[in-house]
């Protein structure tokens, strides 16, 4: 298990005990040791070099010693962040390349209309679905899917080409509008007639 450092609120060094300000000079040694450390093991060539394997092998009783001293809700406490941590990492795309963000929503709304045509023909439900970016840094072109009764609901009800309904939510999320309290109203009043 790494060390982690646990920082107390700050005080003026007035206000530190002697016992105190030696155990921060400690930790500062401490710290700059293992910064040295890395630097100089940065500075050896590569098959040279210090595996953490190895230092964690090295340091592996201190470690066990230190986890034993732990109560059972410490130990629970640093599972749980560990788990949280890791499942995070998990989540993350490896690659945020604007390429790959594009790559991914484009597959995931050709998912989405293979399975709503699945949908459609199995129980005859009509309707529709519009995706857009949410914000003006991410790019990707306004997808939507209509039902051939949806369609014509689009295009009759509020006499719109539902390629213009995708760009019109698009500019009403990405400019902001969609944060706003009479969002609602600036928005319906483009369908009265």
């Amino acid at each position: 298990m790494p060390q982690t450092w646990k920082v107390a609120p700050q005080k003026t060094p007035a206000q530190l005990s002697d016992a105190a300000k030696i155990a921060c000079h400690e930790k500062n040694k401490q710290l700059k040791t293992a910064l040295a450390d890395a630097r100089d093991n940065q500075s050896h060539l590569k098959g040279m070099r210090e595996r953490l394997s190895g230092l964690l092998k090295f340091h592996q009783t201190e470690r066990q010693e230190e986890w034993e001293k732990l109560t059972t809700r410490e130990k629970k406490q640093m599972k749980e962040e560990y788990d949280k941590k890791k499942a995070k990492e998990e989540n993350l795309e490896k690659t945020v390349t604007p390429k790959a963000l594009i790559k991914k929503v484009d597959g995931q709304f050709e998912k989405m209309e293979q399975e709503w045509t699945a949908v459609c023909r199995s129980t005859g439900v009509e309707g529709f679905y519009i995706g857009v970016q949410s914000s003006i840094e991410e790019y990707h072109t306004p997808k939507a899917f209509f039902t051939p009764h949806a369609e014509t609901f689009v295009k009759t009800v509020p006499e719109m080409e539902p390629k213009a309904l995708a760009l019109k939510l698009e500019a009403f999320v990405t400019t902001g509008l969609a944060d706003q309290d009479k969002c609602t109203y600036l928005f319906s009043s483009d369908f009265i007639t």
